[in-house]
Parts: structure tokens; C-alpha cells; sequence
């Protein structure tokens, strides 16, 4: 079976990255794109325009006098972007975009301004040309519009596309309509001349030169090459593709349509290199560009496209698509690969490879090849070698330790043929003859050897799984196998291995290990140099030269040219990122192949290795979101700032860039790869830093080269010894204005105190005689407080005593006491506790009507709560003597203080019950007259007498009296009662006889004016 692989490669060819409204578009409808001098990509939608830094979309659209941008043009330091409603011009800076209105626009037609405009162009003497759909318009140096209007026939009858400029190197002017005529300006009548006229069959919807005289014009009917020096058009693609854009790449042109998708043709324009890109999955192309990278964008209704070339193209796609366990070259160029049940070849035949297979057997697992003149070695899993002389079957070579498996197969100058077997002690050599000679190497098992090499003086190495002895030589003159002396221990480790062995032309030897990579010059045995290859499970080896190798790692492929690293992957174009053993091969085109679980990667890249971009910079202020330009690479910060350096390398696609950076005097080298791209700058110390920063876009790239930020942390001003010198000035300053302002506001004070002497010597007299009224006052106060001790430590000590003594009884005698006498007792107890509270409430509120720290805030209350809940107060008490309370208060409102009001009613209705009989009534009721409501507390007990009642609201005199149960009083309550009553604009009454007592007690009933 044959497969030619070059067709299928215009399907594998591409690493494609499409954008949407996803990923931050504005809209899917793409009109055109370009880049900017700095490296951003910006986008021309029906939505406005937005830039693209590789991974975020920056919305301009509020800049801009129309959403319907048209076209977009580099120019100096920023854009020409057309829109419907005029062209304006940007100055682009990284952390921010100027916008500048160049020419206006109009919804009519007028002579200042354009007329939906579709493009813009600049000529060599900076004037600046728009295309309108019937004509065209100048705006010169001098800011002066002239309108070129055009035949009817050539009018543009698209809402994309307009009319188009082209200037070659004599300074001809020409301008090509969008129905395909072609016009020269004469620059001494200033206008344009027909030069070749229009068929009216097809539009012209691109033009690119190519040359000094030299343009393809892209139209509906194909593509066309326009000479400028002797007008002639010569057609290079006819057919019904309809282009719609055309472009020039490094290698080939694209060619977009307007319903066909996208082509390829080579640089020279050959039809048969036509070929269409199945990689772009849509019909339609609206625009193609080409950026510094020379990847290709294609705008598109249906977002952006980015196609870059893949490092790696896959080997016969559909075909050798398993796991490869080996491939090798045989000395006419031939390769010979197998994935394990068959074995392939690759012929190069004109520069396109054709494959084939030359054997298939699912009997066998073919693990191993080796190609020596015209025989081709297969070792197979289960210990068996086929041998093929002109790719046919010749014979088959069965080991005598059977079932072991050939790992690794190496033909000698000699034509000998090295094996390593999984149940030998050694390696095994089969001579020309095919007879088998067994070297032992260890006696620590089986299957030491590991790897085989042989280098262009014909030595022979062995590379081992015994970290101690890790490589051995074959010793011809002696016919043995022995270790290499003079090795350092490489590896303390248990599962030590070597992987694969190579050679360069300086026959330098190379150990791809399961520990990294070691190399040997001049003798001296060491580990890479490089870090990405000092490390990790390097499983084969591929040497172009000394200056450029392959290394296969689990985790991808590692080129390493001049000291310059590139990664590779299945981004890349590789099937698999992991590398197999065995699978690594640089033919004698220079082209590597890499075989992997999934197939097999061809790349010839090697002489076309890029620098990744230098990265651009901008400082952002966490605190306020605020991005900070940087000016020529230099910038200050303030010490502890809440600012963060970002760099970016504006290569595409941006997700797949790796950064390393180090502080100079901070950083000993560069730290590890990684997709951070920022530095926070608040944790460095004031100082000045230097930070060297590089960036390395995935695959065919290596590092960018240094970009150096200098940055100067400074301190807070006020830390700075101006900044401390200031303070301490204006601390001088403030302290001499204070001491002076204060001399100034002793010597008023002074004048003024003289004056108040004078006038307070004469109010002296005046307050002597108050301080006599005071003093009175003071004495009055001094008995009053008298009075206050001997009922506390009198009538409040009595009760405690009657409390202890009772405890007391109970504590001891409480087994011999009745249970009629424990209830007795703690009846007596709650008696007296509810007594000596009702006292300690009295007190307290005496203390603070003589303090004057009871603040009356009469308002408008119900009066029949408050009588209620002041009879569920004292209930208890009347409970026990079965005294009915009865509240005959009617639904009536009055102004009054509730605290100190409940406090009235509490002394009065506590008083009845205490002077009431047992089972007697307490009646509590409320008068209301014009202004006053009074109320009343009436008792049935036996009256007061004549000798008490006259000291009922004597201040001078206590009387205590106890009540029908013998309970105790201090003569407080009802003085309290008065000045309560008192304070509320009321007075108190009593009414005895010996049939009962009322007392009774005024309150207004409305707020007074």
C-alpha cells in the first residue's frame, strides 16, 4: 500500500487558534485585522474596534463616531481606522490609546467631510486618499479635501469593499476601482487617467503588491497579476472560487473567498501548488493578514482564525497511527519504522515521502530495528530476530535463552550485530555468520544493559540500569565486555538507567538517562549544562551536531540548539507529547523524527528557529485598577505600593508562552518557566533593581532576547531626610506660633482677669451672703442624709437580723421541726424578704429624689395599665392576708411620668394592704375633673391615728408602723409618694377614719401649653 503524503499535509500543516464572542469579541462578524507597531493585534468589527493582546480584548468602541469600523491601517505610531462616520487616526501607547479625528464624516454628502468611507490609504507625500462607494477623496498636507468622483460603472456596490490605492517605487499613483478599472493620477492636471477599463464582468475585492511593479488583484473571477510599468494584466487562477482577499507569506500566498474558504499557492504562482486549507472549517473569508510572526489571521463572520505553521507534521496520517517502538535509517536515506505488529518505510521521493509496508505479522511484537547495508534486523517481544535482505524475509534468528525480549538492537563497523535481551546477564553479539556470543556484565541479575551505541570510530558502549557502573565498552582486542573506568557516581539512585546513547562529530558522547542528560568532553563526564535537560526521564537521544540535538522527555521534546532551548508538543504538530525509547531520528536530510504512542512527527525546523518577542510592560495599581506606562524601561515606585510590574510578549496565540525573569542583587539566575507574567513590586525594599525579563512562544522558538526594566523604589517622602527636615521645620514653626499666640493669650487673660477682680471683689459680698443661704440649706441636707443612715442601719439592719436568725433556726433544727413549722418559717422569711425589698425600692428611689438624678418625662399615658401592673406587683402580698384588689379606674388617659407615677401607686396600694385586715377589699379608683384626674386608694383597715397623722409628710420626722401582719416600714414611702406626685404638678391627700383610709393624688390631665 502507498500513501503520498504532501496533499495531506495541507490538512496537518497548521496550529489553528479561533476567537469568538467567548473569548472576549465584541461580535463574531470580523471585518479585518492588523497589527500595531508595538505587536497588539486590533480587530475591525460591526461592533467597534478592539485590541488583543493574546490573551484579553480591549474594547475602544466608545473612541470611535460609528460601531461600523470598515478598515484598519497602520500607520506611524498608531492606526487609520475608517469608519462609516469618518477616519480617525491613534497615537498607540501600551497602557492606553490616543484617538484624534483626521476626517469627518457625514450622513450627507458634502465637500468637508466623507461619505461612508470604506478604506484609507497614505501616499509617499503624506496625503492622505479614502475611498467612497462613487468616489474617492484627497485630504493633503495642508488639511484640504478634494473629491474625485468616478463613472457610474465603477461605483462600489458592496458594504465592505470600496475602491483601492497602489503607488510603485517611481511614485506612480494609481488607483484601481472596485469594478476592476485602472486609473494613474497625473500629478500636472491632477487627475486620474484611465489606463485599462473595466469588462463589467467580475469586482476586484484585493490588491497586494508583491513587487516594485508588481500587484495580484484578488476578483470574482480569480486572481490576476497587475504589471504597473507596462499595464499589462496577466490572469493566474480563473474559476468560480470568487476571492474575496489575498495575501503574501513567507512561503506562499493565501487566498481568501467569499464562499469557498481558504487556499494556499506557492511564491511562484504556480497552479498546481493550489491547494485548499482544510484546516479553516467555514466558506467564508472577510479579510487575511500577516503578522510580524508570519502567522496568518483570517477575519471571518464567524470570529478570528490564527493559522501559524506546526513545527511537526504528522507521517502518514491514517496509517501509522500506533505506538512506534523504533525508527532507523538505512544508508541510502531510507527510514524504517515499526508499531509493533508492522514494519514501514519511508521513501523520499522529489522532496514528498511515499510509505509503504514491507512486513505485517500478528504473530509477532516487533520492539527494535536496525538497518545494516542491505539487511534490515527486527527484535521482537518474544526473542526472536527477523532478518530481511532487500526488505524480504531472509531468515529468523531465535535466541537461546527464548522468551526474552531484543530492547535494543546496534550493528557495529563490522557489520556486527549488538542485542539487548531481557533474560541475558549481558549483551549479545551476532556476527556476520548469524552466530551468537554472550558477554556477561553482572552478576545482579538479568538484563543489565539498557542501551547500545556506537560511535564513528567504531567503539562500542553499553549503557546500564547499575548506578554504580552505568557504562560499558566492548573491549575488541580483548574480546570483552567492560565498564568505562574514570565515571564519577552519576547517580545514587535505585532505578538509575540509561536510556539511549548518542554521539556528535567530535565523537563527544551523550547519555540520555532517567536522571537527565550527561555529556562527555575531553574525558570529563558531567550533567548538562543547560537546566531543562539536568533533570527528568530523558528516554532518547538525537544528535544533528554539537550544536544542535534532540532530547525525547515523557513530557515532551527538547531542542537544544547553541545553548538555545525549544519545547515541542502535540500544540506543535507532535501526536503525543510523550516520547518512546528508540524513537528518535536525525535522517540525512537533517529532518528529525519523533515516534510516540500515536504515530510519528516529521519536522525540518531545525535551520528555522525564531526569537520569541520581546515582551512589552506596564505597571498596574492594584488599589485603583489603574494601568501606569513605562517610560523608556524606567519607572519609580513608592516602598510597600499596591503596584504590580506586567510584561507580555505579544506573539500568538498568547496562552502558550512561557516567562523567566531575575532582580539583579535580588537573584543569583533565572527562575523557572512559567506562564506568570508579573512581579509584585510592594515587597521590595527602597533601592534601585534592575529586572531582566525574556519570554519563549511554544515550539520552533526560543528565548526572546533580554528585555532590563529599571526600577526605583523609593520611600515615602516623609522618610526621606528632606522629608524629616520639613516635619521638623514645621514643627519649629507651629511651636514658635503656639508659644507666641499663647504670650499674646496670657496678656488678654490678664487685662481681663484685672477687670474681673475689680468687678468680682464687689460680687464677693453678694455671694457671702448666698453661701449663708447654701450653708442653711447644706445643714438641712446634712440631716436629711442623718435620717437616711439610722433608717439603714436601723430599719434595714432589723430585717437582715430577723432573716439570719430564721436561716439560722432552719439550718440547725430543720430535721426536729415540724413541716408546719418549716412552711411557718418560710412563710416568715418571704414575708420579711418582700418587706426589706420593698425598702431597699424606697431607699433607692429616696436617694435619687434627694440626688436630683430622677429626670420627669411626662407624656400622655393610659392610666389602667399602669394601675394593673402595679397590682400584679404587689398580689402576692395581698394573696397571703386574702385581700381582693379591686381596680375601678375607668379607660381615661392623663400626662404624667410613668416611672415615678407606678412608684406612687406602688407605696399607696402597698400601704393598703399592709394596714388591711385578712380578707378584706382595696379599692383603687380614678376621678377625672376638667384639668386634673385624681386618683384614689381606699382601704377597710382601721384608720391612722391622730398622733401619726400629722407626721405623714413631715420631712424632719420617720414614722415606721407596722402593718395588721406585724409588717416592718421605714416612713419613707409616703414622702416619696408627695414629692412624686409633687413633681408631676399634682398633690396628695389622705382621708382616715376607722372604717379606712384613702389616699388620693392629683394628676394633670393634658400637656400643659
Amino acid at each position: 500500500m502507498l500513501i503520498v503524503l504532501a496533499p495531506l499535509l495541507m490538512s496537518q500543516n497548521y496550529e489553528v487558534t479561533r476567537y469568538t464572542v467567548k473569548d472576549g469579541l465584541p461580535i463574531d462578524l470580523v471585518k479585518s485585522v492588523t497589527q500595531d507597531y508595538l505587536g497588539f493585534i486590533w480587530v475591525a468589527t460591526d461592533n467597534g474596534v478592539v485590541r488583543f493582546d493574546g490573551t484579553d480584548f480591549e474594547n475602544f468602541s466608545n473612541y470611535l463616531p460609528s460601531q461600523y469600523v470598515k478598515a484598519l491601517l497602520p500607520y506611524e505610531s498608531g492606526l487609520l481606522i475608517t469608519t462609516d462616520q469618518g477616519v480617525l487616526k491613534t497615537d498607540n501607547k501600551v497602557t492606553y490609546t490616543e484617538f484624534q479625528t483626521l476626517i469627518k464624516g457625514d450622513f450627507l454628502l458634502t465637500d468637508s467631510t466623507v461619505w461612508y468611507p470604506k478604506s484609507t490609504f497614505v501616499d509617499g507625500k503624506g496625503n492622505y486618499w479614502i475611498s467612497e462607494n462613487g468616489a474617492i477623496v484627497r485630504k493633503d498636507k495642508n488639511g484640504d479635501l478634494k473629491r474625485f468622483s468616478l463613472r457610474e460603472k465603477d461605483y462600489s456596490l458592496s458594504f465592505l469593499r470600496g475602491h483601492y490605492f497602489a503607488e510603485d517605487n517611481e511614485n506612480n499613483f494609481f488607483l484601481i476601482t472596485f469594478s476592476g478599472s485602472i486609473f494613474l493620477l497625473n500629478t500636472v492636471t491632477d487627475r486620474f487617467d484611465k489606463i485599462v477599463d473595466t469588462d463589467g464582468k467580475s469586482y476586484i475585492s484585493a490588491v497586494t503588491k508583491i513587487s516594485d511593479e508588481s500587484y495580484l488583484f484578488a476578483k470574482s473571477t480569480g486572481v490576476y497579476l497587475f504589471n504597473s510599468s507596462t499595464y499589462q494584466i496577466k490572469k493566474i487562477l480563473i474559476g468560480d472560487i470568487n476571492v474575496s482577499s489575498i495575501i503574501e507569506g513567507k512561503n506562499e500566498f493565501f487566498i481568501g473567498t467569499w464562499g469557498s474558504g481558504l487556499f494556499s499557492i506557492n511564491k511562484n504562482l504556480d497552479p498546481k501548488s493550489f491547494f485548499k486549507i482544510l484546516d479553516f472549517p467555514f466558506s467564508k473569508v472577510n479579510d487575511l493578514y500577516i503578522d510580524y510572526d508570519d502567522k496568518l489571521w483570517v477575519s471571518s463572520d464567524l470570529g478570528i482564525f490564527l493559522f501559524g505553521k506546526k513545527a511537526f507534521n504528522l507521517v502518514a496520517p491514517g496509517f501509522i497511527t500506533n505506538y512506534i517502538h523504533s525508527i532507523r535509517e538505512s544508508p541510502e536515506g531510507v527510514v524504517y519504522t515499526t508499531d509493533g505488529s508492522s514494519i514501514f518505510k519511508a521513501l523520499n521521493i522529489d522532496g514528498k515521502f511515499v510509505y509503504s509496508s514491507i512486513y505485517s505479522n500478528s504473530e509477532y511484537s516487533f520492539l527494535s530495528l536496525e538497518v545494516s547495508n542491505n539487511l534490515i534486523f527486527a527484535g521482537t517481544s518474544s526473542g526472536d530476530i527477523l532478518v530481511f535482505k532487500n526488505e524480504k524475509l531472509d531468515r529468523i534468528i531465535t535466541l537461546s535463552q527464548k522468551g526474552s525480549m531484543v530492547f535494543y538492537l546496534k550493528a557495529d563497523k563490522n557489520r556486527n550485530l549488538w542485542v539487548n535481551s531481557s533474560s541475558s546477564e549481558g549483551v549479545i553479539r551476532i556476527d556476520t555468520n548469524f552466530k551468537e556470543i554472550r558477554y556477561k556484565v553482572s552478576d545482579l541479575g538479568t538484563d543489565p544493559i539498557s542501551s547500545i551505541g556506537v560511535c564513528e570510530k567504531g567503539e562500542v558502549y553499553f549503557g546500564s540500569n547499575l548506578p554504580d557502573k552505568i557504562l560499558y565498552f566492548y573491549d575488541e582486542e580483548r574480546d570483552l565486555i567492560s565498564p568505562v573506568k574514570g565515571i564519577p557516581q552519576l547517580s545514587s539512585g535505585k532505578n538509575f538507567r540509561v536510556n539511549d546513547i548518542a554521539f556528535d562529530e567530535n565523537n563527544d558522547l551523550y547519555l540520555a538517562t532517567s536522571e537527565g542528560l550527561y555529556i562527555r568532553k575531553n574525558g570529563v563526564y558531567e550533567l548538562s549544562i543547560h537546566k531543562s535537560l539536568r533533570s527528568g526521564d530523558m528516554r532518547a537521544i538525537a544528535i544533528l551536531n554539537s550544536n544542535l540535538y534532540w532530547v525525547g522527555k515523557a513530557e515532551g521534546l527538547i531542542r537544544n540548539q547553541n545553548g538555545n532551548i525549544s519545547i515541542f508538543s502535540e500544540l506543535n504538530g507532535l501526536p503525543s507529547k510523550t516520547i518512546n525509547s528508540r524513537c528518535l531520528l536525525v535522517d540525512k536530510n537533517n529532518a528529525i523524527w519523533v515516534g510516540t504512542p500515536d504515530g510519528i512527527g516529521l519536522s525540518i525546523v531545525e535551520k528555522n528557529v525564531k526569537d520569541s518577542r520581546l515582551p512589552v510592560f506596564y505597571i498596574l495599581d492594584e488599589g485603583t485598577n489603574r494601568k501606569i506606562e513605562i517610560l523608556e524601561n524606567k519607572v519609580s515606585v513608592l516602598e510597600n505600593s499596591l503596584q504590580r510590574l506586567y510584561f507580555k510578549s505579544l506573539s500568538f496565540p498568547g496562552n502558550n508562552i512561557d516567562y523567566q525573569f531575575y532582580i539583579t542583587g535580588l537573584d543569583s539566575s533565572w527562575n523557572q518557566p512559567s506562564k506568570l507574567n508579573s512581579i509584585f513590586l510592594g515587597g521590595l525594599k527602597p533601592g534601585d533593581y534592575s529586572i531582566n525579563i525574556r519570554a519563549r512562544q511554544s515550539g520552533n522558538y526560543i528565548w526572546s532576547s533580554t528585555s532590563v526594566v529599571y526600577i526605583t523604589i523609593e520611600k515615602h517622602w516623609y522618610y526621606t531626610w528632606w522629608g524629616i527636615s520639613f516635619i521638623l521645620l514645621c514643627l519649629l514653626i507651629l511651636l514658635a506660633l503656639i508659644v507666641y499666640f499663647y504670650t499674646r493669650r496670657l496678656m488678654n487673660e490678664k487685662k481681663k482677669l484685672e477687670e474681673i477682680v475689680t468687678i468680682r471683689t464687689s460680687e464677693i459680698i453678694e455671694q457671702k451672703n448666698e453661701l449663708e443661704k447654701i450653708l442653711a440649706e447644706l445643714n438641712a441636707s446634712q440631716k436629711t442624709k442623718d435620717k437616711m443612715y439610722s433608717i439603714i442601719s436601723h430599719d434595714l439592719k432589723n430585717p437582715f437580723i430577723a432573716l439570719l436568725g430564721l436561716t439560722e433556726i432552719l439550718l440547725d433544727d430543720y430535721e426536729e421541726l415540724s413541716d408546719d413549722e418549716k412552711i411557718d418559717f418560710i412563710r416568715r422569711l418571704y414575708r420579711t424578704s418582700k418587706s426589706t425589698f420593698s425598702l431597699l425600692e424606697n431607699l433607692l428611689d429616696w436617694t435619687r429624689s434627694q440626688s436630683g438624678r430622677i429626670v420627669i418625662q411626662p407624656r400622655i399615658y393610659e392610666l389602667n395599665p399602669d394601675i394593673d401592673y402595679v397590682i400584679g406587683h404587689v398580689a402576692g402580698i395581698a394573696e397571703q392576708k386574702n385581700i381582693k384588689i379591686i381596680n375601678s379606674t375607668p379607660q381615661i388617659s392623663a400626662y404624667y411620668d410613668q416611672n415615678t407615677i407606678q412608684t406612687v401607686l406602688r407605696n399607696l396600694i402597698g400601704n393598703a394592704v399592709k394596714f388591711s385586715p385578712v380578707n378584706s377589699n382595696i379599692i383603687v379608683n380614678a376621678v377625672p375633673d376638667k384639668e386634673f384626674i385624681y386618683v384614689s386608694v381606699t382601704d377597710s383597715g382601721s384608720g391612722i391615728s391622730p398622733d401619726v397623722f400629722d407626721k405623714l409628710f413631715d420631712s424632719e420626722q420617720s414614722i415606721s408602723t407596722k402593718g395588721t401582719a406585724n409588717e416592718a416600714g421605714t416612713g419613707l414611702g409616703l414622702k416619696l409618694c408627695k414629692e412624686f406626685v409633687e413633681k408631676n404638678d399634682g398633690t396628695l391627700t389622705v382621708e382616715t377614719s376607722e372604717k379606712g383610709t384613702t389616699f388620693k393624688f392629683s394628676i394633670p390631665l393634658f400637656q400643659p401649653n
